[in-house]
């Protein structure tokens, strides 16, 4: 979904400890203090027998509906069904709505050349891996161009730069079975209220929450402003689980 012209991978894009890394049980599947629990690593691991049987219900509704997934979605199957807490329909629909985006978002790759402007802003890039070996991706907010937020295809060119970005996380910097998940740093130093760009950021998570499912481990908010943090106190105590 990407193409590279300007240049090779970089070097470090996937450290050799990577390929003999062995993620403890508490990586694969995570537990919570409530007692939950939500798998984080998918592929190349022995899966429940009640997974795999939601794995059989998924493919028959499926079947039924004569959907046909690609290889890129079908092996997701049990991400949308983790995220849907086990409810096989809304799970479909959740991979259903993630082709038509895929289909109408990344008909063509996306080219670095394109693109290699606004990455050269810095608005989001890489930077290093925690313990567990996970990618760390930075979200600068404040390296966001104002004129963005007024020019018609402004956003559109900042959920570009994210897209590409996972797409090369995906290709390049994740193995199957050892590490499937980043953490992101959404930095807001240096904004008032007033600068905020709420309307780009919810577009990212949306984008992150429902067609890269299963992938974000943790978001940070770094110098968020007091409403922010006063919006989140009150939702953790009223509607957010552990999970």
């Amino acid at each position: 979904m990407i193409t590279l012209k300007s240049h090779p991978p970089a070097d470090y894009s996937l450290p050799v400890e990577a390929l003999v890394f062995k993620p403890a049980p508490s990586v694969v599947v995570q537990k919570f203090k409530n007692g939950d629990t939500e798998r984080k690593i998918y592929n190349n691991v022995p899966l429940q027998k009640a997974e795999l049987e939601k794995i059989k219900e998924f493919d028959k509704f499926s079947e039924d509906k004569k959907l046909i997934w690609p290889p890129r979605l079908e092996s997701k199957i049990m991400r949308y069904i983790s995220r849907t807490r086990g409810k096989v329909k809304p799970a479909l629909e959740k991979m259903k709505g993630t082709l038509e985006w895929t289909e109408k978002t990344l008909s063509k790759p996306i080219v670095d050349t394109d693109i290699v402007e606004d990455l050269k802003l810095g608005i989001c890039y890489f930077s290093g891996r925690d313990r567990n070996l996970r990618p760390l991706l930075m979200l600068i907010a404040s390296r966001i161009p104002t004129e963005w937020y007024t020019q018609k295809d402004g956003v559109d060119r900042l959920l570009k730069i994210l897209i590409f970005h996972m797409e090369y996380l995906q290709r390049y910097m994740f193995i199957p079975g050892r590490v499937e998940n980043i953490n992101v740093i959404v930095d807001l130093d240096g904004l008032s209220t007033s600068q905020l760009p709420v309307n780009p950021l919810k577009q990212i998570v949306t984008i992150l929450s429902n067609h890269y499912m299963g992938r974000t481990y943790r978001v940070i908010i770094y110098k968020a402003p007091g409403f922010i943090n006063m919006m989140y106190t009150m939702a953790k105590s009223v509607i957010l689980t552990d999970r």
